[in-house]
Parts: structure tokens; sequence; C-alpha cells
């Protein structure tokens, strides 16, 4: 069942084709693993290891950010994880619309998969309008073209398809990971 509320009416309305609701769901994964990220409530990260630049603004791969719970990072002459203390949390600011974790009084050393942080995120304000328009318009692409075919023969006429690509681009950048 539908994660957004994305019912077959809606997508009648939005494309002026009939679905069910299984169209809809399929379309929700591939609008998902394009954007490569769900838009649901409360979603949590568990020591996702990020790399340091050297900079002071670490930038989650999903957001909009709610909370982070904890933050190591790694010490290669102990060769252990350092966890920043519940005072440090508290100490750094975040734009978590953005899912940027601001490190003011430091800088996430820079190394390959040295950071290890717990978060979560959440799209408490529902799912994007574009990318819910694009889950209703791929639910009437695979309706209409279940194999997903760029093209097909008719005899002697040969019949292009738009493709689902031009679809998914409707997803704005902003909310692909």
């Amino acid at each position: 069942m539908s994660n957004y509320s994305i019912t077959p009416s809606y997508v009648l309305v939005i494309t002026g084709e009939t679905v069910d609701q299984d169209l809809i769901d399929a379309a929700e994964g591939i609008v998902e693993e394009y954007a490569r990220r769900t838009w649901t409530q409360d979603n949590t990260v568990t020591d996702a290891l990020y790399s340091g630049d050297g900079k002071s603004v670490l930038m989650l791969r999903s957001y909009p950010l709610v909370s982070v719970s904890a933050i190591s990072i790694y010490d290669d002459g102990a060769e252990e994880w350092d966890a920043f203390s519940a005072g440090e949390l508290a100490d750094l600011k975040y734009d978590k619309r953005i899912g940027e974790v601001i490190y003011e009084d430091g800088v996430f050393e820079q190394g390959f998969e040295n950071i290890k942080i717990s978060y979560i995120y959440s799209w408490t304000d529902g799912i994007p309008a574009r990318a819910k328009t694009a889950i209703a318009r791929v639910a009437a692409y695979l309706r209409a073209n279940p194999l997903n075919a760029s093209s097909e023969r008719i005899g002697d006429i040969t019949i292009a398809h738009g493709g689902m690509d031009g679809i998914l681009k409707q997803v704005p950048r902003r909310v692909r990971v």
C-alpha cells in the first residue's frame, strides 16, 4: 500500500490514466530508487560512515535532519573510534533542512570513512510535490508500456516512446542523494 497517499484518483487527475494501486506502489519504488531515498517519516540511520574532508561542515546523505544521536571519529594512531560527548554533540550546529552538521569549534578531519554518525531524518511535511507527480506519471507510463520498451514496431511503422528517464528527471535534484 502507498506510503504517500497517492491514489488511483490522484493519478487520473494528474495524467488522465486509470491505474491500480499495484502500479502506484511499483512506481513509488522506481522513483525512490532513482532519488536514492524514501519519503517516509522518522527514518533512523545507524553508524553511517562518512569521509572527512578537513572542513567544518559534514553533508549527510539523507535529510531533512531531525536529530543526531552519535558521532565518532576514527583515531588512526590509537586505532579506535573516539565518540563525541553529549556536550560536544550539543555544541554542534545543524542546518536540518539540507542535512548539514556544522562543527564550529573544529573540522571533520580528512580521511576515508573516518566519521561514524547515527541520526534520524524525516519528511514530516510529506513527499515533495514534484516527486509525487513523478510517481503518478511513472504509474501511468507503466500501465501504457508495461515492458518499458523504448519503441515498438507494428508492421512497417515504428513508434518511439518517451521513456521513463524524462519522467524521472522531474524529481527535483535537491531531493536526490
